[in-house]
Order: C-alpha cells, then structure tokens, then sequence
C-alpha cells in the first residue's frame, strides 16, 4: 500500500528501479534496511511514466498530464503512504525553497501522507565526483534518517 515515486532519464528493459546497478542496489538496501520489506512489496512508480524524451522533463505541465498514472495508482492500490524519491521530488516541487522546506517532513500530498527523500543517485553522485567520506556518510544518514521518519509516522501509524 506505498507508493515510491522515481525518475530514471533511461530504464531498460533489464533495469530494476534504477537504470545503474549500482543505484539500484542502494535503493534496494535502502528501503529493506530501514522499512523492513523488499522495494518491490511497493508500488515502485517512474513519475513520468507518460512521457518518453527528456524534454519533457522540464516541462511542469508533464508532471501535470502524468498526475492521473498517480492518482489511478492510489485510488486502485489504496495507497496509504508516498515517497517521492531523488529528482521525482524535484519534478513535483521546482522551487528549491519549497522541496527543502520539505525535507523531512510528513505532509499531504494527492490526499496521502508524503514524504521526499533523496535517492541513491545522489550518493552514487558523491562517490564519483570524489566528495569526501565524512560528507557521503552523513549524506547516507539524512536518507537513513528520513526513511525512518517515513517508516514511524507513515508506516507504524497505519500498522
């Protein structure tokens, strides 16, 4: 009954969540980690799933048009609790101000308790361009810390 927004700019027809193993495997440890259930006991979403060049991703009105995938996905899996993941957050929220003053936090999002949370590019990111290891680990921990948040106010709410 959960529902994981993400945005991958190309998924192959052997990709798994992410289109990088690498984020994909992250992601996986991630959610099973803290939440305590496979990625794929959710319902696991790209937020463009109606839109197939990258074009369209700076376009607001294609979050807009691919809102009626969302929603059809909360009213027929009777989804309980969203997190937008990465740059599916960014998609929905476009000023920088508002997502940041989202972080974090439990709001209503389509009528369902949401949260945003960075993805495991982002630290895939870190690793690559060499940031140091103090600033990936906590990176790491803000991510282990909101999932948590998810999993006691979305999650152990609802149990």
């Amino acid at each position: 009954p959960y529902l994981f927004l993400v945005h991958n700019d190309f998924l192959g027809p052997r990709a798994g969540f992410y289109h990088k193993p690498e984020e994909n495997t992250l992601f996986e440890k991630m959610v099973e980690g803290v939440l305590g259930f496979p990625a794929s006991d959710a319902l696991v979403r790209e937020i463009l799933r109606c839109h197939f060049s990258k074009e369209d991703t700076g376009d607001a009105s294609a979050i807009a048009n691919c809102g009626m995938h969302v929603r059809h996905d909360i009213e027929r899996a009777g989804i309980r609790g969203i997190l937008l993941v990465g740059q599916a957050a960014s998609y929905v929220f476009r000023d920088k101000g508002d997502l940041a003053g989202r972080q974090g936090k439990v709001f209503d999002w389509n009528g369902v308790p949401t949260m945003v949370l960075p993805g495991p590019n982002r630290l895939v990111y870190m690793r690559e361009r060499g940031f140091p290891k103090d600033q990936i680990d906590a990176e790491r921990i803000k991510i282990y810390e909101q999932l948590t948040t998810f999993r006691d106010k979305v999650i152990g709410v609802q149990a």
